[in-house]
């Protein structure tokens, strides 16, 4: 199993792609208004839907190996104190 930092860092290498693909979005939009015709903002939705998966697919499993590892370490407490009485 991965690393719950591996997994934050993954997360956190797909966010700092958000500037760039918000830069994308207005540039299209902006050719758009200048050419009706373009298919611009076509294809850049398609970017942003397929940037807004990934995006939500990695906070997903960031989530669920945090979580899995809180639960680890519950049950590790439990199990020390239990060796303590």
């Amino acid at each position: 199993m991965e690393s719950f930092s591996s997994f934050k860092g993954i997360y956190q290498d797909v966010i700092s792609y958000e500037p760039m693909i918000e830069s994308v979005q207005a540039k299209a939009d902006d050719l758009a208004s200048k050419s009706p015709i373009s298919k611009a903002t076509t294809d850049t939705s398609q970017i942003l839907t397929k940037y807004q998966t990934i995006k939500d697919q990695a906070m997903v499993r960031t989530n669920s190996v945090h979580r899995d590892l809180e639960l680890d370490l519950n049950i590790i407490v439990k199990i020390i104190n239990y060796l303590k009485i």
